[in-house]
Parts: structure tokens; sequence; C-alpha cells
């Protein structure tokens, strides 16, 4: 018989064989008994246990979330930044090249404009360089990416070597991968613009999905200038 008092309780709660566990009815349970039948502060132990879970994934989804912000003001600002550099249109005491970065910091991290109140920022601010502005200006769009002509001399093994004859297109005085001139180009010129930028990754679960505590975001635009 179970004693009344415990209903509902077998012999083998707590996980107790019921092997030799039978019970005297009036003889007075064990002091498990009374331990297993007490359900006080049950619910604060599970979400002592469930609540740090929680958490952590509602904090990688916001996270995520913002990292895909990050993203799309990268983009934003890259179109942006195109859009001003095609019309050729100047600003008194500042070159093409510091509006255009103006131009892109102003989507990415408007806090580090001072003349905006914004505390909004996207970029990883202890990396040593978080925000990389690179434009690249072609006078043929066959040009883009290409790398400056050169002599292969023997063993004519496909690569410049120092000391062969090359075209310098960009006119830097060295041989380069790429021709481009690094500028926002003149009038009719093919501009690449380039935009690589960090952003900081604080959620445990999202560092380990990417391997490291920042993540890069770029983004690429080809545009021609008109003719101003």
């Amino acid at each position: 018989r179970r004693r009344a008092g415990y209903p509902g309780l077998l012999p083998h709660a707590c996980g107790a064989s019921g092997g030799g566990m039978s019970r005297v009815a009036n003889a007075p349970p064990p002091r498990w008994f009374a331990i297993c039948a007490d359900r006080r502060g049950v619910a604060a132990i599970e979400f002592a246990i469930a609540a740090p879970i929680v958490i952590l994934l509602l904090r990688t989804l916001f996270e995520m979330g913002f990292l895909l912000t990050g993203g799309i003001v990268v983009e934003a600002g890259d179109r942006s930044a195109g859009r001003y550099g095609i019309t050729g249109a100047a600003v008194v005491g500042k070159t093409r090249n510091e509006i255009i970065r103006d131009i892109i910091v102003g989507h990415v991290c408007p806090s580090a404009l001072p003349a905006n109140s914004s505390n909004l920022c996207f970029w990883k601010s202890n990396a040593g360089q978080p925000l990389d502005i690179s434009t690249r200006a072609y006078t043929d769009p066959r040009n883009v990416g290409q790398p400056e002509p050169f002599s292969d001399l023997p063993p004519e093994n496909g690569v410049y070597d120092a000391g062969e004859v090359f075209v310098d297109v960009n006119g830097n005085q060295r041989w380069d991968p790429d021709m481009g001139v690094a500028s926002a180009g003149g009038a009719g010129d093919v501009v690449v613009y380039e935009v690589t930028m960090l952003q900081a990754i604080h959620s445990p679960l999202l560092r380990i999905a990417v391997g490291g505590n920042a993540f890069s975001h770029r983004a690429n635009l080809v545009v021609r200038n008109e003719p101003f």
C-alpha cells in the first residue's frame, strides 16, 4: 500500500528499485521520499538552466541582424560614393577622394564624422584599419583588373620578374598586377570602387561560426564617369 499523504508516488521514486521497498501502512516515510514529493523551487531551477541558453540564442540572432545590416550599409555607402564620383563635382577645401570617403563613412559609421551627432557605428573600433576604400580608374574598360603589359624574358614563366621591361600604365614607376590608377578618374573613365569594412562579433556562437572575432564586409562597384 502507498502511504496516505503521498499519492501517486511509487516505491521506485527517485530511482530506487521496487524490490524490497514495500512499506508498512503506518510506518513513517523515509526522508528521501519526502524530498521527492516536494515540488517547491522546481520552476526556479528550470529557469536557471534554460535562461542562459535562451539569452545566448537571442543575443546571437540579434547580432546576426546587426551583421546583415552592416553589409547593407557598406553596399549603400559604396553606391552613394559612386553616384557622387561619376559627376566629377568638387568641394572647396577637399579632394574628391576625401569627399568619397566621407560619404561612405556617413553610411557605415556616422559617429566618426565631426558634424554628426549619431552614436551609430558598424565597424570594429579597435581594429587598426576597420575601413578600407579603394578607387581605381581605367581609360579602357577592357583593362579592368588586368596587369600592366611586360616583356616575358627567358625562361618565359608567364609572370613578371624583376628587370623585365614593362609599360607603366598608371605612372607609379613600378610594375603592378592591376594597371588601374588610384583615383576617382577623369571624364569618361571607368572606375572601380571597392570598400572593405571589419565588423566586430561579440556572440560566442558567431565567433565559432566565422572563425574569429570580426567579420569582413566587402562591396564592389564599377561605374563610368560622366563627360564632366
